[in-house]
């Protein structure tokens, strides 16, 4: 798809100057009804979301900008420890022995790291429904205060013609569902709100990243047509600080009615709680 090409063409232009970056490496997430697919390498991102055997997500991925820098996807910046730093787990022993979550660092080369763990959590067959819990912590392991601008892209596809709508319905939370409002995704924040949010056709705002201009504001709604949306934070980092990004997806039938809970479940709320004690220094 478009998408997919404007994310390789990023990785191409920019390959010589992370060297630390390496060919993508795939898991497969797997909890009861749900499967997800991550390549960590260069060109990579979360490329898949089944649940009940059906896909509705094209790409999900990271950027980052380190003083003004140009975006890159974050697996530019290499796996860390030469691609040691990886690791899928199981974490729902008790409902079945597949892996479900995935830890990975990224910053071979840089004192700018990004820990970023994904945690899926699926639900009985044939409800349609299921979770991904995200965490991101950006830490500064050099001694030079340093700023960054960090981006979360999204898009999802469910509905045929005429497509898809989205909507940031407030400070920290998102929506996209098909035409008809039958099936979705709903995406909350945690913690802590992004500094930008848009929501738009899907091509133009990955165009905006990859050209430099970053999220460009828009709440919506949008669509019905291949509609994304992105989140942006922006933070300056003092030698030894970190700052944490808690985050929580749902995907199922029409999310925010009763049989769809909204976002943030226990686990990530007390991923939040314990994250307020480590976020770093926001830029003001």
């Amino acid at each position: 798809m478009m998408t997919r090409s404007f994310v390789l063409a990023a990785v191409a232009s920019a390959m010589l100057l992370f060297p630390g970056a390496a060919f993508a490496t795939s898991f497969t997430l797997v909890d009861q009804n749900s499967t997800a697919i991550i390549e960590t390498g260069a060109g990579g991102g979360v490329l898949a979301w089944a649940v009940d055997d059906v896909n509705s997500l094209n790409l999900q991925w990271f950027f980052i900008s380190i003083d003004g820098s140009d975006y890159v996807p974050i697996d530019l910046l290499g796996v860390a420890a030469g691609g040691s730093a990886e690791l899928a787990s199981d974490t729902n022993p008790f409902v079945d022995d597949n892996e479900d979550t995935l830890a990975v660092r990224y910053g071979d080369q840089s004192p700018i790291v990004v820990d970023l763990t994904l945690t899926l959590r699926g639900g009985q067959a044939g409800t349609g429904v299921a979770d991904m819990a995200e965490t991101l912590v950006l830490s500064n392991l050099g001694d030079v205060a340093t700023s960054v601008s960090f981006i979360q892209y999204v898009d999802f596809n469910f509905g045929a013609d005429p497509g898809d709508v989205a909507e940031i319905l407030n400070a920290n939370t998102v929506r996209q569902q098909d035409a008809a409002g039958a099936v979705g995704v709903a995406e909350e924040v945690v913690t802590p709100k992004p500094d930008l949010a848009a929501v738009g056709s899907a091509d133009e705002l990955l165009a905006n990243i990859t050209s430099g201009a970053g999220v460009v504001p828009d709440s919506g709604p949008v669509g019905p047509g291949d509609v994304a949306w992105a989140f942006q934070w922006d933070v300056e980092l003092d030698g030894g600080d970190t700052f944490l990004i808690s985050k929580d997806k749902r995907l199922g039938p029409a999310p925010g009615t009763p049989s769809v809970p909204e976002p943030a479940t226990a686990l990530l709320g007390l991923l939040g709680c314990v994250g307020l004690a480590v976020i770093g220094r926001r830029r003001a």
